[in-house]
């Protein structure tokens, strides 16, 4: 049983909880009780102590258990999961949707707080996450990069082929979905066996081998080749052209779009800097030819336990100035940007130009398959 099971009361249940359906609905109204769907239930006070991602995941444990955990989480409610990075997180507000793969005569259809998603001629992997069904990670990333715009769709895929390990991949084993309960990381299925959607043939669109697949831009240019749509093909290949895997944060990702669009030359990806001290760091964007680095100052580095490594935020900051002036003392033009710049690029665009970064009508760069 999974943490996000044990917390749910659940109306089938009533010879486990000893509380017919007419009960539970009395003590919801009453507010004891939360219903979160027909027939399921978790008690208030547990619902008000839940983070945002918690109660998230519960959500997903319940739209998954309306179909007998036999659809995968799709897109946004698996990038959660997977640690791929969402423009809108889901979990700030408990009432945004599960997203589910559904079969194709129920795909597209938004009911009851399920949003379902036609395959689009994909094969794809099931694996668990913290007891989930959830699509594999390289099609949760072409999922999210169809579904969201370039700049996120890149900030996506930029993760994806980031060598680091990404969030959910301590949860993460392989699904047999002839198992309607699981409580995380499983065995491999038997080779043999496949999986298909209601309502479909018997043709097995996934697989539910262990999750061993590449992260590599290979791996997603074979999967996106399967899609039959030629308009969704090119936008998704053209997204992963633009990916690197130097990339990281969003922000990082979102940076780049923009210095691509406003005509700036391409900057190197985490170039390494030292001097007689020793290391400096590697810094988010290089313009060897002329100079310049570039820093996202996102908040993450500043409140993360990954980037804090046991300092206070103030020591962060402290730390962030001296390499920002031991950057400065090797002759370098160090420009620094945060989010609100993003959200309003043209400020972006002044600060590039203030550092001395030419613009051209349109920006050449060397793309993977351009």
């Amino acid at each position: 049983m999974t943490v996000a099971s044990a917390r749910l009361i659940r109306a089938r249940d009533s010879a486990v909880h000893g509380l017919g359906p007419d009960e539970l609905s009395r003590r919801a109204r009453s507010g004891a009780l939360v219903r979160l769907r027909r027939g399921s239930y978790v008690e208030t006070s547990t619902w008000v102590a839940l983070s945002p991602r918690a109660r998230q995941e519960l959500m997903f444990q319940v739209a998954a258990e309306a179909y007998g955990m036999r659809l995968p989480l799709w897109g946004r409610s698996s990038a959660l999961l997977h640690g791929l990075p969402l423009k809108n997180t889901p979990g700030q507000d408990w009432n945004d949707p599960t997203h589910l793969l559904g079969s194709a005569a129920s795909g597209g259809r938004s009911k009851n707080g399920i949003v379902h998603h036609r395959p689009d001629g994909r094969v794809r992997q099931i694996v668990g996450i913290n007891g989930l069904p959830c699509s594999d990670v390289v099609n949760t990333a072409i999922d999210l990069a169809v579904d969201q715009e370039f700049a996120w769709a890149v900030a996506a895929m930029d993760r994806l082929l980031n060598p680091r390990v990404l969030s959910g991949m301590a949860g993460t084993g392989s699904w047999d979905v002839s198992e309607s309960a699981q409580t995380g990381p499983v065995p491999s299925a038997r080779p043999s066996q496949g999986w298909a959607l209601p309502e479909e043939t018997s043709e097995p669109i996934t697989t539910t081998e262990a999750p061993t697949q590449p992260r590599d831009r290979d791996a997603a240019y074979r999967l996106i080749a399967q899609i039959g749509n030629a308009t969704r093909r090119r936008k998704l290949q053209a997204v992963l052209d633009f990916a690197d895997p130097g990339g990281y944060l969003p922000g990082e990702s979102l940076s780049r779009v923009a210095m691509h669009r406003y005509g700036f030359p391409q900057p190197e990806l985490q170039a390494r800097f030292s001097d007689r001290a020793g290391l400096i760091g590697y810094t988010d964007f290089h313009w060897r030819s002329l100079g310049v680095v570039g820093e996202f100052d996102g908040r993450e580095k500043y409140v993360k336990p990954e980037y804090l490594k046991g300092r206070s935020p103030s020591e962060v900051v402290v730390a962030e100035k001296l390499r920002e002036d031991r950057l400065r003392r090797l002759g370098l033009t160090v420009v620094r940007w945060v989010w609100a710049d993003l959200e309003h690029p043209v400020r972006l665009e002044g600060l590039l130009r203030q550092a001395g970064l030419p613009q051209t009508a349109r920006a050449e760069w060397n793309l993977p398959r351009t």
